[in-house]
């Protein structure tokens, strides 16, 4: 049954925007490995959606071993949404199943395109991936920031439609034991001919609801047919925020780490 869910799932326009989304934001931050110097023997991959996340980690990291998390009942929810952040473990190639091994500790954990928005205990990610590192282990994340969808914010009555800000991320790494956060960010502009594929796209990220009834759909149509101007496509802006921060080894007794920002001019 689960299977078949699963097929029908992701045989949906929405769910294939989020496979793309993730994959393409796997490739970005892929490219930062080149720079980092490290042989992880484990690596822990969370993400709910890029399916080819494992051969790219493979190529770069041939000899490291693959863990996944399993997808579990509890997690399944009768709602649409909770599909998008219940099934954050799908499946992938990998060769070790994270529910199969107890209090196993990761040299690189790997979170593409992390849910995260207002509703979410994100602190709690932070922690129970600080717990899961090794030290000297390096976390590596990516998700979509506030500015996601700017040109439509108007529409929605939300007053945070996406993640939190880079900054508080980073304030949020530190206080969850990881150091040296190091926190990036790039726009990504996508564009449409099609008014229906621009919405199955806002639905697949959470900002609209997954069914509208045929008179909501209409007069959201008209209205971004108004924000088109006398352009011949839509515009969506994709603010995407990378992240990465290693946990140390517990500081020896007398040491103390000073935040650059917590240096004042002196006048």
């Amino acid at each position: 049954m689960i299977k078949s869910i699963f097929r029908n799932l992701y045989a949906s326009p929405r769910l294939k925007f989020l496979e793309w989304l993730s994959g393409e934001l796997s490739v970005r931050m892929a490219e930062n490995l080149k720079l980092i110097k490290m042989a992880p023997k484990d690596i822990l991959v969370i993400n709910p959606h890029d399916l080819s996340v494992s051969s790219l980690l493979r190529k770069t990291y041939p000899k490291s071993k693959l863990w996944r998390q399993s997808v579990t009942l509890a997690k399944i929810r009768p709602t649409l949404k909770s599909w998008f952040y219940g099934l954050k473990s799908t499946p992938f190639d990998g060769d070790g199943d994270l529910n199969s091994a107890k209090n196993i500790q990761f040299d690189l954990l790997w979170a593409s395109s992390w849910s995260i928005n207002s509703d979410k205990d994100w602190k709690v990610d932070l922690q129970i991936w600080h717990e899961h590192l090794k030290s000297d282990g390096l976390l590596m994340f990516s998700y979509l920031g506030p500015d996601t969808a700017l040109e439509y914010r108007h529409l929605f009555q939300r007053e945070t439609l996406m993640g939190l800000d880079m900054h508080d991320i980073g304030d949020g790494l530190m206080h969850s034991g990881f150091s040296n956060p190091v926190m990036d960010m790039e726009y990504l502009k996508l564009t449409y001919q099609d008014v229906q594929v621009l919405l199955n796209d806002l639905q697949s990220l959470d900002l609209i609801a997954p069914v509208l009834e045929a008179r909501e759909k209409a007069t959201l149509q008209q209205a971004l047919e108004m924000t088109r101007g006398a352009k011949s496509h839509w515009e969506l802006t994709l603010e995407v925020v990378y992240g990465h921060a290693w946990r140390v080894s517990k500081r020896v007794s007398g040491e103390v780490l000073i935040r650059p920002e917590d240096i004042k001019r002196r006048t």
